[in-house]
């Protein structure tokens, strides 16, 4: 079954001392994966694991480069139909970006990659994809502009599908099915003078094509 995008989800607010909860509609079809991409403002702890109708969610990474904190989780097989999006709060005063992004015919997380150096435009490579997948990028910046844009890979822009104030930027966008096993993936704030941080995370497909590694046959 080919990989496909079916729905999306997001919540950008500053929740103060409340969970950070919402509705969410997860579409039926066959080998559901529901991934979640959240983003602190100038969160010193952990973000507490999220669940999706009361069910944790796994995660893939979570890395703090001042002032964002950035975490993704996924979950194979979530209910369909309308259910609750949780993650109990320990008080966080500044703002936060959570992206829910539903595919069918997914077999999960593969590779992932961030470049944090702080350049515009800033580019993160990717290698040892699946033929097959799709790849969600994402940047984060001080300032951007309306134009602000996302290039999976650099040079063709793919459709920004969101861009959230939390007193900075945070925005992405995800890929068409990519049928090589590498590319990179170019974030523009829409300023010349701005330092970018960008990232990219792999979803696999189920029957994805891994690389082609070589293996070296020795005959006695």
């Amino acid at each position: 079954m080919a990989l496909v995008q079916t729905n999306q989800g997001f919540l950008n607010t500053t929740p103060g001392s409340s969970n950070i909860q919402f509705n969410y509609n997860q579409p039926v079809g066959a080998d559901n994966f529901l991934m979640a991409l959240v983003m602190f403002k100038n969160k010193a702890t952990n973000i507490s694991i999220p669940t999706y109708n009361g069910v944790s969610m796994t995660k893939l990474f979570e890395y703090n480069t001042t002032p964002f904190r950035v975490a993704a989780y996924g979950l194979l097989t979530p209910s369909t139909g309308t259910n609750q999006f949780r993650i109990v709060n320990n008080s966080q005063w500044n703002p936060i970006s959570v992206v829910l992004t539903s595919f069918t015919g997914s077999s999960g997380f593969g590779v992932r990659n961030q470049n944090l150096s702080g350049s515009s435009p800033n580019t993160t490579t990717m290698t040892g994809l699946t033929t097959g997948s799709m790849v969600q990028g994402y940047g984060m910046d001080n300032s951007t502009s309306s134009t602000a844009d996302v290039q999976i890979p650099s040079g063709t822009t793919v459709t920004r599908e969101w861009r959230h104030n939390v007193s900075g930027w945070f925005w992405g966008g995800t890929s068409p099915v990519l049928t090589t096993t590498s590319t990179t993936v170019r974030l523009y704030s829409g300023y010349s003078w701005s330092t970018s941080k960008s990232g990219a995370i792999e979803i696999k497909g189920v029957g994805s094509t891994p690389p082609t590694r070589r293996r070296r046959i020795i005959i006695t």
